[in-house]
């Protein structure tokens, strides 16, 4: 039996709301959700504690029809944005808007819908039981992985570097040290041993994937791709540079810089889908919900979260 639960409702950001909408459909086991029911959900629910205050609070001096007004305006926006979700995600989308007043959810899933579900319980941990978050998380990196295939040829290899990772176990090795030199092998870039040595540990540096199309001959060089896996309501945009090479630049010296990818479940867009904001974009490549779920479309969805998803406390609650 799924253990969701609502929580703080983030009631300024349409993205985000729309998400516990989502979810409601799904882990609460309604048959659908109105408008109405969005503006209790509003006004029942506690205030989001990383939202900006002055904009959820009454003003001094609010009326009534003031109040009104504004749990309005953000059910209005998060139509929007589900109307948005149904257009531009198209069959993988696991839910119906209708005539854009009443979200629905659809029974028989493919796939392609039940990766959308698996990254929309990778946006909102919180609602979700805490010490489930690191599995989450792990197969989301995989998730990413796959995803990440889809950015270079088939030829190309693409690996795990996170700490607690099977790559890292079997290939790179545990110790950061290790895991370095061996990098620096793959990419055909020359490491600086001095700097090397003085790490310690069994971390990642943040680098949590690596993808490198190897040309195979002794010169050095190769195309490499950095990734950063950021499954974060609020907090993703501080990690968008942890996998950027400047990062490791004291540790291999890059001919040539590999691209920085951060990938994130969330559906980072306006209802226009243009980014929420633009500013976490610069420095990488950022590949959210919509964009993953577009690099998988047509693949078959990993048997790990067919499992999540089907029993213990992260079964949804009605298929």
């Amino acid at each position: 039996m799924s253990s969701f639960e609502i929580g703080q409702v983030p009631k300024r950001h349409p993205y985000l709301l729309a998400d516990l909408v989502e979810l409601c459909l799904p882990f609460l086991a309604y048959d659908e959700l109105s408008k109405s029911d969005v503006e209790t959900l509003i006004r029942e629910g506690d205030l989001d504690a990383d939202e900006d205050l002055d904009s959820n609070i009454a003003r001094p001096g609010e009326s009534s029809a003031e109040k009104i007004d504004k749990e309005f305006s953000w059910v209005e926006d998060c139509f929007m944005q589900l109307q948005y979700r149904e257009a531009a995600f198209d069959s993988s989308y696991p839910f119906r808007i209708g005539d854009g007043s009443v979200l629905t959810w659809k029974a028989n899933l493919t796939d392609e819908m039940i990766l959308y579900l698996f990254l929309l319980v990778c946006s909102r941990l919180r609602s979700f039981p805490q010490g489930k978050c690191q599995l989450l998380a792990s197969v989301f990196e995989k998730v990413s992985r796959e995803a990440m295939k889809e950015l270079l040829p088939s030829s190309a290899f693409v690996r795990i570097f996170g700490a607690n990772s099977y790559d890292r176990q079997t290939y790179y090795g545990t110790g950061i040290s290790d895991a370095l030199r061996k990098l620096g092998i793959d990419l055909k870039e020359d490491v600086i041993e001095r700097n090397i040595l003085q790490e310690t540990g069994t971390g990642d540096g943040g680098l949590d994937l690596v993808a490198y199309l190897s040309f195979e001959d002794p010169a050095r060089g190769s195309l490499a791709l950095f990734g950063q896996c950021a499954a974060q309501q609020y907090d993703w945009p501080k990690k968008v540079l942890e996998a950027h090479p400047l990062r490791f630049s004291s540790w291999l010296s890059f001919c040539h810089s590999p691209g920085n990818i951060v990938f994130i479940p969330l559906c980072y867009r306006q209802a226009n889908g243009e980014w929420v904001k633009n500013s976490p974009s610069n420095g990488c490549v950022l590949l959210d919900r919509l964009r993953i779920c577009k690099l998988l479309r047509g693949r078959s969805v990993l048997q790990e979260i067919r499992d999540i998803l089907a029993t213990g406390e992260l079964a949804i609650a009605r298929e």
